[in-house]
């Protein structure tokens, strides 16, 4: 079996180890709720976005929060 396939195996499942992370809890939101119009999913969805992407440090980055890149980067508005 060539190298680069090995390589490529590997770079597949770090990203898929990333996002399964991230679906994992997306999904745990998505068990735990109905949506009965799309602004009843927004209004459940946006603590769960502010929670992911304001306050939980994220090991890719470097134990982070993701908003702390934006303002860094001198993002003016982050949040919607």
């Amino acid at each position: 079996m060539p190298a680069f396939v090995g390589w490529e195996e590997r770079r597949r499942t770090k990203a898929s180890r990333l996002s399964d992370a991230q679906n994992a809890t997306l999904r745990k939101l998505l068990n735990a709720h109905c949506f009965m119009t799309p602004t009843d999913a927004q209004e459940k969805f946006e603590p769960w976005r502010r929670d992911h992407k304001e306050v939980r440090p994220h090991g890719a980055i470097g134990n982070q929060v993701p908003i702390s890149l934006q303002i860094h980067c001198g993002a003016a508005n982050p949040s919607p």
